[in-house]
């Protein structure tokens, strides 16, 4: 292989290094931090907490309820009972009772109410619950698959890294400067093969001598636009 040539499929075995390093770490990144399940989670939390609440409020109106059965019970008893005389304290008994009767009413029409809202939370809750199991699911399923997919991605790697050894071996240092210098101001192509007489990058026609240079293989050839090295493959 010639120095040309070799330069050519160090960037293809160096593009290849890149693009599997950055899936790599998507694939990383993605384990650590799967946003559907984060999302599902929080929706399922509040659902949860919605529920709790209102499940408190009708234990709450339940316990109101029968307390004010139990003190119109009461009121009741004693008014009946024949141990009050006063007319004036009668009276207030009496009040007393309808206005504790009103309240029971006012509660009763608010627990049915919170019952219902109960119902609708009970129902948002295990809507939730299904989501956040579904998307559990699909995460340990996906990451099998991204694990495996890391793996042969690693696999590559490591077989590409040694094939860039060898490919080194065979670079004189002073054009593998050039190829690093180029590589940098040129979104990582150096190297541009010739297709017909057009740089295959930049897709501009080049000079008959630039043409006749780069078919020779023995020296370094730029596109007189895009300024890449040029081959002939």
């Amino acid at each position: 292989m010639n120095q040309l040539h070799a330069l050519y499929r160090l960037q293809q075995l160096e593009s290849a290094i890149d693009a599997a390093k950055k899936r790599a770490d998507e694939i990383e990144a993605a384990l650590e931090n799967d946003e559907t399940v984060r999302r599902c989670k929080a929706e399922f939390e509040t659902s949860e907490t919605e529920l709790r609440q209102k499940e408190g409020l009708v234990q709450d109106l339940e316990l109101d309820i029968a307390s004010l059965v139990t003190k119109v019970t009461d009121n009741e008893q004693l008014l009946y009972s024949g141990k009050i005389t006063n007319p004036k304290e009668l009276q207030e008994r009496q009040e007393e009772i309808a206005s504790l009767g009103r309240r029971r009413t006012t509660r009763e029409s608010e627990l049915v109410e919170a019952r219902l809202a109960v119902k609708e939370a009970q129902t948002q809750y295990a809507g939730t619950k299904a989501a956040l199991e579904t998307a559990q699911r699909a995460r340990e399923q996906n990451n099998q698959d991204m694990l495996k997919e890391h793996q042969s991605l690693r696999r590559d790697m490591s077989g590409w890294l040694q094939d860039r050894k060898v490919i080194l071996k065979q670079i004189d240092a002073d054009k593998y400067k050039v190829y690093k210098k180029i590589k940098a101001q040129k979104n990582g192509l150096a190297v541009a093969r010739l297709n017909g007489e057009s740089c295959e990058v930049c897709r501009v026609e080049q000079y008959l001598s630039i043409i006749s240079q780069v078919r020779q293989h023995n020296q370094l050839v730029f596109c007189h636009n895009c300024g890449r090295i040029l081959v002939d493959i």
